[in-house]
């Protein structure tokens, strides 16, 4: 888990970096397409990391419905008696589709900072799936990826400067069972970082 958290520390300080450079030269940042198609590539908390192909649509002002889907990765230590620390790694599909509210993005385009196809601060309501494990990497017997599906309430941030996307968001999981039968964190809780591109 220390890896992963590592991980999202160095690429957010390089895309926050990258973007503080490029945004004085972008002569596009206040633009807003209608319907917009990225790649994104992705690391979460819950060891998982992924490549997406994602929709956003414009449905009014500052709302949105945004898809995403692609191939994930996600790791599992395995546990023997003398704990050899190795790792096995399952290949699932991953799909969601999200509403979402740029709640600052009037006050972004009155300070004239950049709004670049939605690049503010947003709450969302992203219902998921995950499918069961495609196939196993170093499987050491142990029970396969179970499928997975819910909806999760997000706070993110994202920006696009030129056609270099950066995302960010935090998120919980809705709903009352999931509390209750939760014995990992991941299971109530994620966080990810991705960045990507414009198609």
């Amino acid at each position: 888990m220390k890896f992963y958290f590592l991980m999202l520390i160095l690429i957010t300080q390089t895309a926050l970096g990258q973007s503080r450079y490029e945004d004085d030269e972008d002569p596009f940042k206040t633009e807003i397409d209608k319907n917009i198609f990225r790649t994104l590539l992705s690391l979460s908390t819950d060891n998982q990391f992924s490549i997406q192909l994602n929709f956003e649509h414009q449905i009014y002002k500052s709302f949105t419905f945004f898809l995403k889907a692609g191939p994930a990765i996600s790791r599992t230590k395995i546990v023997f008696p003398n704990d050899y620390g190795e790792y096995r790694f399952a290949f699932s599909a991953i799909a969601s589709g999200e509403l979402r509210y740029y709640f600052n993005l009037k006050r972004r385009i009155r300070l004239e900072k950049t709004t670049r196809n939605f690049s503010a601060s947003y709450l969302s309501l992203e219902p998921f799936v995950t499918s069961k494990s495609l196939f196993i990497i170093n499987n050491n017997g142990g029970e396969p990826k179970n499928a997975n599906k819910g909806v999760y309430i997000n706070l993110g941030f994202q920006k696009q400067v030129h056609k270099t996307y950066y995302h960010v968001f935090f998120g919980t999981r809705f709903g009352g069972k999931i509390y209750e039968n939760s014995v990992d964190v991941s299971d109530i809780i994620h966080m990810s970082i991705g960045i990507g591109g414009i198609l």
